[in-house]
């Protein structure tokens, strides 16, 4: 049987679900199904699931703050570079983090690991604040998508200020505008709003 054909066992009661699929009952409604595998990976080790919006603990925030960022650095090492580290502080990108010189032989199947991992400790990072996963990531992605509407004044306004190189993009018929800087990164208009996440979070804590 195909991996993404077999059923996975909810951790909490004896129904079974599609792997591939968002599980969706009383107890999991609104929780992908990866995040109902990492949460009983979470129980399995003694770890604490909210049901409702939270701020965890110091130790527990201090946790999942190292786990991510150990995964990160994994990755970042899968992909054949190093951070650089000042005065104890980890540094990537040309503002708060830097990204040094090629050091390593980048390997796919460290970088498919890594990306895989990240996901499980921030899905995890999710559930130990109390928060379904489904929706939120759902806003996040499509206010990305609208990161393309930019405004002939917003570009006007943006080769003014910018110091940096940076490259504009147009589709065929000029309705979207791609804008990155000079290390590739997409950069959104100066009056692009933020996804709705708070009130996303008011919501959950309703259910």
């Amino acid at each position: 049987m195909p991996l993404f054909d077999k059923l996975v066992r909810c951790p909490y009661c004896e129904t079974k679900f599609p792997s591939r699929t968002n599980y969706v009952d009383k107890l999991h409604e609104e929780k992908s199904s990866h995040q109902v595998s990492v949460e009983k990976f979470m129980l399995m080790g003694g770890q604490v699931v909210p049901s409702k919006p939270t701020i965890p603990s110091l130790e527990v925030r201090k946790l999942r703050a190292k786990l991510i960022l150990e995964e990160a650095s994994e990755t970042i090492k899968a992909l054949g570079f190093d951070l650089d580290i000042d005065g104890g502080s980890y540094r990537v990108n040309h503002e708060w983090m830097k990204i040094g010189e090629e050091l390593y032989e980048p390997n796919l199947v460290e970088i498919v690991d890594g990306c895989c991992d990240l996901r499980v400790v921030t899905t995890g990072t999710l559930s130990a604040c109390g928060i379904k996963d489904v929706i939120p990531q759902e806003l996040v992605d499509q206010n990305n998508l609208e990161k393309f509407n930019w405004s002939d004044e917003e570009l006007d306004e943006l080769m003014k200020i910018t110091e940096e190189k940076i490259t504009i993009e147009f589709n065929d018929d000029r309705t979207l505008c791609c804008v990155k800087n000079e290390a590739g990164k997409i950069l959104k208009p100066k009056e692009h709003k933020k996804p709705s996440l708070d009130k996303e979070i008011e919501r959950q804590n309703k259910l």
